[in-house]
């Protein structure tokens, strides 16, 4: 592998780490503030947390104007954290 693919292969990475950061730091924005918690851990789901389809809704109608997808009902009430976060940055990377 030349130099340069190596700096290519280190410059993507760290493009996608950061996609992922972000996605997941907006997110746990989206969740704290429709739930009306101080913080959310990665195992955390929608249900367990309080919300019911309403929540679910709100969540789902944030994520689709900052990022132009909505993801299903299903996958936000029954996904941790984590999970959805994963799906979002994969939406916005273009590879879902």
């Amino acid at each position: 592998m030349s130099a340069r693919s190596v700096r290519e292969a280190i410059s993507t990475a760290d493009t996608e780490q950061e996609l992922a950061q972000e996605t997941s730091r907006t997110l746990r924005e989206f969740w704290t503030e429709v739930l009306d918690l101080d913080s959310v851990k990665p195992t955390d789901r929608v249900l367990d947390l309080g919300g019911d389809s309403l929540v679910a809704t709100m969540i789902a109608n944030r994520i689709e104007l900052t990022w132009r997808f909505r993801p299903s009902m299903e996958e936000l009430l029954t996904l941790s954290f984590d999970e959805l976060s994963t799906i979002c940055v994969r939406h916005r990377a273009g590879t879902p």
